[in-house]
């Protein structure tokens, strides 16, 4: 049996005894070994598709007592007592008044260990699989006449417990301790700075940050969150240096014209095709995609990209010197036009799961040097730590994803003394005003997660 790290040691004899919790340590730590071992049978796995076969590895590395399966038949019958399933598996269905069959059977089973993977995907408390998750790691369930006990064990694990905002905790919070966490709106009014937005719905509203972080942090960080982060002193000297790069790139003629079309007057005209944005939402989205590429609309004019063009030069570079590249984007289209334009691959959201995988390895043993994915595709459970380069051709609205995608360089496996992130920026364009906003939301983690560095600033004399 492989030998753990010794925070790794901490962190699973930490998760025994706190027995329902969550895992926040950062990317590429090795969140699931932890996981694995804390855990007692039977075990119930909820993870993306994409770490489905990385969790049935570690069970038969970590704990090969366990019988593993993704089929739920084996553990109702007594052939297997960890399963392995997806998310959208525990989805509640449209009403609410039944269950699907799939999830009463979960019900069904006294689950000893529920491990949530990548569990920031219960963010949102109204979604369909945050409810069903809460309803396995908290039966029984009068309403629909189950009766099996609680999970003893429920471990939330994530890179990213809080994604955008402090409001982001409560649903986690909710799942392992419904009790204290019964009402969200209580946690608002308590402890979130807020103020109501003009025009908008009273539930809606602008989040400014917490009251009292400290007293924030001991109250529903420090009781329920294990977090280590690799720029903790202890662990960056183990870990490669992050170097970041913003390239600074014009839009072409043509994607001008077009992006302040959109601005002045919510349409543009691609090649006498008319792209019209019927509301604000709809515009920026249309916008960060102008700030892209003309393709987008019309793939007759992929060309019309100022980053495309600047990527050019860079990957005659990188080819030159054999350097394997990594290339992020929140565009399917953009993927599949920069994976061909570079003789690499690609993975988005419509690629199945063996072929991500297969494609994957093609790129981890060196057959091809160009790995292209989208943030939400490829920003989690996978390792792509042959690369010590990453180019960002736009990035989603949230600095965690960012970040989550950039780890998947920057973790343990990686050789190189620093990994390098290129951002390239559409100047006068919408994604300066993204960068702007991940500036505001990384204030918010620091109020809530604040590095030991930070810690330490704060309470020393100037």
């Amino acid at each position: 049996m492989p030998e753990l790290f010794p925070y790794q040691v901490e962190g699973v004899a930490w998760m025994r005894e706190h027995k329902r919790c969550i895992l926040g340590d950062s990317p590429g730590m090795g969140k699931t070994p932890q996981g694995v071992r804390a855990s007692r049978p039977p075990v119930l796995v909820i993870c993306p598709k994409s770490a489905r076969k990385v969790w049935l590895n570690h069970f038969r590395d970590w704990q090969p007592k366990a019988t593993t399966t993704t089929r739920l038949k084996d553990v109702e019958e007594g052939r297997a007592d960890v399963l392995v399933i997806l998310w959208p598996d525990v989805r509640v269905g449209g009403s609410g008044d039944s269950l699907p069959d799939y999830l009463r059977r979960l019900l069904g089973i006294a689950w000893r260990t529920i491990i949530a993977d990548e569990a920031h995907r219960a963010k949102n408390r109204n979604a369909q699989q945050t409810v069903g998750l809460h309803y396995l790691a908290n039966q029984p369930l009068k309403k629909f006449k189950i009766a099996s006990q609680p999970a003893e064990r429920v471990f939330l694990l994530t890179g990213t417990p809080m994604k955008e905002y402090p409001t982001d905790l409560w649903s986690l919070l909710h799942i392992i301790d419904p009790t204290t966490y019964s009402s969200f709106w209580k946690y608002v009014d308590n402890w979130i700075v807020h103020q109501p937005i003009p025009n908008a719905p009273p539930h809606v509203f602008k989040t400014l940050g917490v009251y009292r972080p400290k007293r924030f942090r001991e109250k529903h960080v420090e009781p329920y969150i294990l977090r280590r982060d690799k720029t903790d002193p202890e662990y960056a000297a183990q870990m490669p240096k992050k170097l970041h790069t913003e390239i600074e790139v014009d839009l072409t003629e043509d994607q001008r014209v077009a992006y302040d079309s959109m601005v002045d007057e919510m349409l543009a005209v691609i090649e006498d095709e008319v792209i019209v944005a019927g509301q604000k939402i709809a515009q920026f989205t249309r916008l960060r995609q102008l700030a892209l590429s003309l393709g987008i609309f019309n793939s007759k004019v992929d060309n019309e990209s100022g980053k495309l063009l600047a990527l050019d030069e860079m990957m005659a570079d990188f080819a030159e010197q054999n350097e394997p590249v990594v290339i992020c984007t929140e565009s399917r289209h953009m993927a599949e036009v920069a994976a061909k334009r570079y003789k690499g691959v690609f993975i988005h959201g419509k690629v199945s799961e063996k072929h991500r995988e297969e494609r994957r390895l093609l790129f981890m043993d060196g057959k091809v040097d160009v790995f292209v994915m989208t943030s939400k595709t490829g920003g989690e459970a996978i390792d792509l730590f042959r690369a010590s380069t990453m180019v960002f051709l736009d990035k989603p609205w949230g600095p965690e994803d960012v970040r989550q995608a950039e780890d998947r360089l920057h973790r343990y496996g990686q050789e190189a003394e620093s990994v390098h992130y290129i951002s390239m920026i559409a100047t006068g364009t919408i994604d300066e005003y993204v960068e702007t906003l991940h500036e505001i939301k990384r204030g918010f983690q620091q109020q809530v997660f604040p590095t030991k560095k930070a810690l330490e600033d704060a309470i020393r004399p100037q």
